[in-house]
């Protein structure tokens, strides 16, 4: 547990507007980490995800990470307490409040002694892999790709691990989080909830109703399934259609993450604008062409990706309305590849697909969505404000396919 010092640290943020809320830590790279860890900590995804923010100044940005695992939030607090404006929060979040829920997943002695009995030459790597599952620790359930992680596990070094529970928690819905530190909206919210993003996206909008300045600027959350899994399938597009209906804008739509924008805050923010003008179909190179859909393959306007499917190229997104999830394996930037701490002093990337453990190693990362997309945005001049779309300046440039 984060010892007295940090727990007394609560802030009180007097109704001013946070620049982040992050949910689900894990292991991985965060907010804290770009804004306030080494180089070897950035990530490019997470820094192009915050772009729209209007700070990231170190010591005036405001912002709550919310993570369940005591242990983890301690791992975070000596790069957070450079942050006098950030508030780490132990907790899970949900649909509503709830004491002495349990959190299931690999404990740290099951890991340890997992570790110890194999060859010593196979021991870093393993540890490795075990890291990789210490971020799918799921609230009240099994995380759905855990039981095929053990099965790669005892194949690839003869060990068995059990999953249990790892401690109990407290729930929070999002009016308890609002209560107990008086915030009032963000501009970026990032979820990595691990099959509850859904809930607490039920919370927000439940809440929001009734205080409507209250709503975040852009959301990002998981649309991989994972909700699906737990909740029956539909329920991740269900909450997609419930943000559009509460006003939001569909930025970009995959079966990793999925990304969306208050539509009236994004007719009058050149900041939001400007974000959003940095993406483009990497078929027809056009802008403003929401939502954007992004695969194994790329990302693409709505009208090139149905080009895609209808000449069999690839299958339609499942959460868009197709049969199945976009076959994570064959990504070369959308696996469920997470970054986390190699144990040699810096992030590495690693991730399970139907071939075993995957690693990518101290590389430059970039997120399904942004993958093509940011390496080709360097062609374009980038206005000091985006223009807003019209039906003049959207025009596609199908002749680049037939090039």
């Amino acid at each position: 547990m984060p010892s007295e010092s940090q727990q007394a640290s609560k802030l009180d943020f007097k109704k001013k507007k946070l620049n982040f809320i992050q949910i689900g830590l894990g292991t991985n790279c965060t907010f804290v980490h770009n804004l306030a860890g080494d180089k070897s900590d950035y990530n490019n995804a997470l820094a192009f995800f915050f772009e729209p923010s209007t700070e990231k100044r170190l010591e005036h940005v405001l912002g709550i990470s919310v993570e369940p695992v005591a242990r983890l939030v301690e791992n975070i607090w000596p790069i957070a307490s450079k942050m006098p404006g950030v508030q780490l929060v132990q907790a899970a979040m949900g649909e509503c409040d709830q004491s002495g829920a349990e959190m299931k997943g690999l404990s740290e002695e099951v890991r340890e002694l997992s570790v110890k009995q194999v060859h010593p030459d196979k021991r870093h790597q393993l540890t490795r892999d075990l890291e990789y599952l210490q971020n799918m620790s799921c609230l009240n359930s099994v995380h759905p790709f855990f039981p095929r992680c053990l099965n790669q596990i005892e194949s690839d070094y003869g060990i068995k691990c059990d999953i249990e529970c790892i401690e109990t928690v407290d729930v929070w819905s999002w009016e308890k989080l609002v209560i107990e530190y008086n915030f009032v909206g963000c501009e970026v919210m990032l979820l990595d909830a691990e099959g509850c993003d859904t809930k607490i996206l039920r919370s927000l909008i439940s809440f929001c109703h009734d205080h409507p300045n209250h709503w975040p600027d852009m959301i990002q959350f998981e649309t991989m399934g994972h909700c699906d899994s737990i909740e029956g399938d539909g329920a991740e597009k269900a909450t997609l259609d419930s943000l559009q209906r509460e006003g939001y804008t569909h930025v970009a739509l995959s079966d990793h993450n999925s990304y969306v924008v208050r539509t009236s805050l994004l007719e009058k923010k050149g900041r939001l604008q400007n974000w959003i003008y940095e993406w483009h179909c990497q078929t027809c190179y056009t802008k403003w062409r929401l939502p954007y859909l992004s695969n194994h393959m790329g990302t693409y306007c709505k009208t090139c990706f149905d080009e895609l499917v209808a000449n069999g190229e690839c299958f339609s997104l499942k959460i868009s309305g197709g049969p199945q999830p976009d076959d994570l394996e064959l990504s070369l930037h959308g696996e469920d590849y997470q970054r986390v701490w190699d144990g040699s002093g810096g992030w590495a990337e690693r991730g399970w697909t139907k071939n075993g453990w995957q690693s990518r190693g101290k590389t430059k990362y970039y997120s399904t969505t942004r993958s093509r997309t940011s390496r080709q945005s360097t062609q374009y001049a980038r206005p000091r404000r985006a223009p807003m779309p019209t039906r003049e300046t959207v025009t596609t440039k199908r002749e680049h396919r037939k090039g």
